[in-house]
């Protein structure tokens, strides 16, 4: 039987509300034009540091020997919500995440395993 896995993805855009003492009359897309260069006036990656980041999702697949489940918490439009559930699925869910987490805590990491598969 194979060892339960569980990855995690964040997905994330630049948020223009941190560089943005743009005149107000300026667009998003002017505001991260604006930054982008004065970041590459300095010599800077153009990859947005964490800190300035909105994250707009956090996905999570985990496999064990029931199968394999996917879950996606999704912020909309500052909403924090999780896309397309009840107040009573989201619960579930989040029930779900809580309890996967509790057996992570108690499992031991194989790390030579995960460094032979690593090649």
């Amino acid at each position: 039987m194979s060892r339960p896995v569980l990855v995690f993805d964040i997905e994330s855009i630049p948020d223009i509300g941190g560089p943005r003492a743009a005149p107000p009359e300026s667009s998003d897309a002017e505001v991260y034009a604006a930054w982008l260069q004065e970041r590459k006036d300095r010599d800077q990656s153009d990859f947005t540091p964490l800190r300035r980041q909105r994250v707009l999702a956090i996905s999570c697949v985990f496999r064990n020997a029931e199968g394999i489940r996917v879950h996606s918490f999704v912020d909309r439009d500052d909403a924090s919500e999780v896309a397309g559930l009840t107040e009573a699925e989201y619960e579930q869910e989040i029930a779900m995440v809580k309890e996967t987490l509790a057996g992570l805590a108690r499992a031991e990491p194989h790390w030579d395993e995960y460094l032979k598969a690593l090649g």
